[in-house]
């Protein structure tokens, strides 16, 4: 037995289970008035309104949706003006939710989401950009949709990163999501995500993170039986400009791995199917990320 016996044990599976039964009914709720209210605006020719209340029933959604897992989102207070393209770290499907709770925004997501029950079908119905993964085309028209968001006043969300990470560190950005904004000189707000658990609980790489070959409706699960969690967003100081896609990549990365604050690896639950924590990396998150900067001073 591993040492997250000793530690907060997780509410009963009937909690997670409540919880997960919950979820989906904000969802449901606002589903038709999504789809109509979006429908009956483009019907009158006015697209820019019906973006932004398709944002904003993703915005009620989200929240509803977040306190359904007892999940509570603290944000520093973002720069004003925008809209902005928003680069963010990628950790678990509820990044999605923590972020459409702070603006008016869409998002670029990959195309297997639209698929997701409940989930995907109200996403598409507010906008959601789906990219299909090694398909040069269908990135075109990605980002011409991005352009014409960025312009119409809605911000876009992209996780930089490509993939979803165990939480270590922010991994490379990839550039090519942030010509739209480089082409039309648009200010970037680079954004980092961070889970914090409850004291004594399992590590947040395993409560919060979605990484590893685990389904969707078994995280979810965890969410429930591990929190109650605490989501925490952090934007960069000042929104960032350059004509240089790469440029701009580079600089999102490093506004964000600079205050980032890596997932708690350990303790790992003993019903956790994934990999233990990396050789020397056993510490919670915020002692791993306070190691990393003292050995690294700027």
């Amino acid at each position: 037995m591993n040492s997250a016996s000793a530690h907060r044990p997780p509410r009963s599976r009937l909690r997670g289970l409540l919880h997960l039964g919950l979820s989906p009914v904000p969802a449901l709720v606002l589903l038709a008035p999504a789809v109509v209210g979006r429908l009956a605006l483009i019907a009158v020719g006015r697209r820019a309104q019906a973006e932004r209340y398709s944002a904003r029933v993703q915005r009620h959604w989200a929240r509803l949706t977040l306190r359904a897992f007892g999940v509570r989102v603290d944000a520093a207070p973002r720069p004003p003006g925008g809209p902005y393209l928003v680069p963010a770290n990628h950790l678990s499907w509820l990044d999605v939710l923590v972020l459409a709770t702070q603006m008016d925004c869409r998002f670029v997501a990959k195309s297997e989401i639209a698929g997701w029950p409940v989930f995907g079908l109200l996403a598409r119905s507010v906008g959601t950009l789906f990219v299909e993964r090694g398909a040069g085309r269908d990135a075109v028209r990605v980002g011409a949709a991005m352009s014409a968001l960025l312009e119409s006043g809605i911000s876009v969300v992209i996780f930089a990163e490509g993939q979803v990470s165990r939480g270590l560190k922010v991994e490379r950005f990839h550039p090519a999501l942030f010509e739209p904004a480089a082409r039309a000189g648009l200010p970037c707000l680079p954004a980092a995500l961070g889970y914090v658990g409850p004291a004594g609980g399992c590590g947040t790489a395993y409560s919060a993170g979605w990484w590893g070959d685990v389904g969707l409706v078994w995280h979810a699960l965890r969410v429930g039986r591990f929190g109650p969690l605490t989501a925490t967003v952090r934007y960069a100081d000042r929104p960032l400009r350059n004509g240089d896609r790469k440029e701009l990549a580079l600089g999102s990365h490093r506004a964000v791995a600079g205050v980032f604050e890596p997932l708690g690896q350990s303790p790992k639950p003993d019903d956790d199917p994934r990999s233990d924590p990396p050789s020397g990396e056993s510490l919670h998150g915020s002692a791993v990320h306070r190691a990393a900067r003292d050995s690294n001073p700027r």
